[in-house]
């Protein structure tokens, strides 16, 4: 059983991986002119397993425009080894998307891949706001930090996350008080039947 010591020690080492990777496409740079920038997700929060980082950009106006200057600037980098971009507005109604224009940036750092997920898109198509509103991970006990990153870190590992359990899945769980890998898979039962 893995240890909060060493599943700290991961997630310390991802997140300063993550922000060497940010720091070196100068993602940030690029981003800011397309609106309201917010890291989110397991970087943002300090609860990373995997090599992925994740923003939201809020405008009134999103538009795939800048992004193809941004994708075609970042593909001509050293290490990049994929781009894709998708209009997630045109996308039918019951996709399971975040309607968004997207851009999807995968460099490899390490000889890893990275994926770096970049959402343009209005404010209030931002998922689950009731639940998952920005800022809502700073009323984390350091209890709960503590249970999410152990129970994520175990998926992980077991190849169980993020296809069987997502992050929000954890999330909520452990809000409800979930704080073992057979709670979770209750919780989640329960919620599907």
């Amino acid at each position: 059983m893995i240890s909060i010591e060493e599943a700290n020690a991961r997630q310390a080492n991802l997140q300063d991986t993550a922000q060497d990777i940010l720091d070196y496409y100068h993602i940030e740079e690029l981003i800011v002119p397309l609106g309201e920038v917010h890291k989110v997700g397991s970087f943002q929060y300090g609860l990373m397993v995997r090599p992925d980082i994740d923003f939201q950009v809020y405008t009134p106006n999103p538009s795939i425009e800048p992004l193809l200057k941004i994708a075609n600037n970042v593909m001509l980098s050293d290490g990049v080894g994929k781009v894709s971009l998708h209009n997630q507005y045109a996308w039918p109604q019951n996709a399971s998307v975040t309607k968004s224009m997207y851009l999807g940036i995968k460099p490899v750092w390490n000889n890893n891949f990275w994926q770096i997920d970049i959402h343009v898109m209005k404010p209030e198509d931002h998922v689950d706001q009731d639940n998952f509103y920005l800022g809502w991970e700073k009323e984390l006990t350091q209890e709960q930090k503590d249970t999410i990153l152990l129970l994520k870190t175990i998926l992980n590992d077991n190849g169980r996350y993020p296809d069987e359990f997502s992050s929000v899945d954890v999330y909520k769980a452990v809000l409800h008080g979930v704080s073992s890998i057979e709670q979770l898979e209750q919780f989640t039962n329960s919620k599907t039947n």
